[in-house]
C-alpha cells in the first residue's frame, strides 16, 4: 500500500485479474451501493477502474486497486461519523497525510472471490465507518418499532398476539391454545448476539425475524427466519400452521428435507452434512461409529450415536435412522432423541467432526 502511514497490518500483492474471473471496479461498487439501499448510488470514473460511491454525506468514497493490487476504500471522515468504528474482521485502515484522506482495504481479498461475498464486507465497512442504518419505517417516513409492525401484520390475517418481557429479551406470543399451551413465537434477533427483541426498532441490514412453534412439551422449532424486511414471510408461516390446527411438529422446517436423506445409504460426507444440520437446528450432536478406517475412508457397519460436549456417548432413538432413510416421515420429538448412556467416544479414528472408528486399518 502506497501510503504515508499504516494504521495496522501489511498488505501482500495478488496476481492480476484473468478471464476466468473478471473484475470491474464500478461495477463492485454498484454492489455495494444495492447492498447499502436506495440512499446510495454508484458511478465510473476513469473507464471503470474508480468507482465513486455516493450516499446521503456531502462527502462520497472512491473505490479502487492500487498499485500492490488491494481494493481500496478512501474517504474524508467527516465530523458526526463514528470516531473509533468497528471494521469488520480482515480490514486495515490507513491515512493519505498528503491528500488528507482516509481508507480502508480489506486484507486477502482477491478478483476471483465470490464478488456478492466481498460486495457484502466493504458494505458493512462503509456502515461501520460511516454510522449508516436503514430502519423499518412508514410511509411517511416515521420509524416503526418491531411490535406495531408484527401485531398489525398478525392482526391483517385475524390473528392476535401478545408481548412478553423476561429481562432483556422480548417476544410476541401467537395464537396460544388455552387448553395444551401450545403456541408460536415470533422475535428479532442480530447476528450471534444472545438476546432478542421485538421493542426496538428494526434494522434493516443487521436484524432478522424469527417464527417458531412451542408444542405442547415445550418443545421450540423453528417456522421460518427471514432478514428484517421479510416480516411477512414469517407470518404466513404462523397463519398457516394456525389454520392447519397447531400440529405437533416432531423436526424443525430447515431439516424437514432430510427425511429420506439415507434412503440408498450414507457416506461419512453425507453423515456429516446432514449431522452438522441437525444440530444447527437445535437437535443433538449426531455421530456415526464405522467398523474400521482405511486408506479408502471409514467403512464397514454403523451404528448412530449421540455425543455431549464431554465425548460422552448415548444412544439415539431409532426413529433417527428410520426418519433419516425414508421409512418414516415424522420422527419422535427431537427433545426425545437421546436414551441412555453408550460410554466414552474412545476410538482410534476420527474426522473430528461426526465420524468415528473402532479399528484402522493399514497396509
Amino acid at each position: 500500500m502506497n501510503v504515508d502511514t499504516h494504521a495496522s497490518g501489511t498488505a501482500q500483492s495478488r496476481p492480476d485479474p484473468t478471464p476466468e474471473h473478471p473484475f470491474v471496479v464500478h461495477g463492485f461498487t454498484s454492489a455495494v451501493a444495492d447492498l447499502l439501499g436506495p440512499d446510495w448510488s454508484a458511478e465510473s470514473r476513469r473507464w471503470g477502474t474508480v468507482g465513486i460511491l455516493t450516499g446521503p454525506y456531502t462527502n462520497h468514497f472512491t473505490f479502487k486497486v492500487d498499485w500492490e493490487e488491494d481494493l481500496c476504500a478512501e474517504y474524508v471522515r467527516l465530523p458526526d461519523w463514528p470516531t473509533d468504528p468497528v471494521l469488520p474482521n480482515g480490514f486495515h485502515a490507513y491515512h493519505l497525510e498528503t491528500k488528507e484522506r482516509d481508507g480502508v482495504f480489506l486484507e486477502g481479498a482477491a478478483p476471483g472471490d465470490n464478488p456478492h461475498y466481498l460486495a457484502e464486507q466493504y458494505a458493512a465497512a462503509v456502515r461501520a465507518l460511516t454510522g449508516y442504518r436503514r430502519v423499518l419505517a412508514d410511509e411517511f417516513g416515521r420509524e416503526v418499532v418491531a411490535t406495531d409492525a408484527a401485531t398489525r401484520a398478525l392482526a391483517a390475517r385475524g390473528i392476535t398476539a401478545h408481548a412478553v418481557v423476561d429481562g432483556d429479551d422480548s417476544w410476541l406470543v401467537v395464537g396460544r391454545n388455552e387448553d395444551t399451551g401450545a403456541h408460536a413465537l415470533l422475535h428479532l434477533y442480530r447476528g450471534a448476539q444472545d438476546t432478542y427483541d421485538v421493542h426496538q426498532v428494526p434494522d434493516l441490514d443487521c436484524d432478522n425475524w424469527y417464527a417458531a412453534t412451542v408444542g405442547t412439551d415445550g418443545l421450540k422449532l423453528l417456522l421460518a427466519e427471514q432478514p428484517a424486511e421479510g416480516l411477512e414471510t414469517c407470518v404466513e408461516a404462523i397463519a398457516e400452521w394456525l389454520d392447519a390446527g397447531q400440529p405437533a411438529r416432531n423436526a424443525p422446517a430447515e431439516i424437514a428435507d432430510l427425511c429420506g436423506r439415507f434412503t440408498d445409504g450414507y457416506t461419512p460426507e453425507g453423515i456429516r452434512d446432514a449431522f452438522a444440520r441437525i444440530h444447527e437446528a437445535g437437535g443433538p450432536f449426531l455421530v456415526c461409529v464405522w467398523d474400521y478406517a482405511d486408506d479408502a475412508g471409514f467403512g464397514g457397519s454403523s451404528q448412530f450415536y449421540a455425543e455431549t460436549g464431554n465425548g460422552e456417548l448415548f444412544e439415539v432413538e431409532p426413529d433417527v435412522h428410520l426418519w433419516l432413510s425414508g421409512q418414516m416421515e415424522l420422527p419422535a420429538p427431537m427433545c426425545n432423541w437421546v436414551r441412555g448412556p453408550a460410554g466414552p467416544a474412545d476410538f482410534p479414528v476420527t474426522d473430528d467432526f461426526h465420524n468415528y472408528a473402532r479399528a484402522e486399518h493399514t497396509g
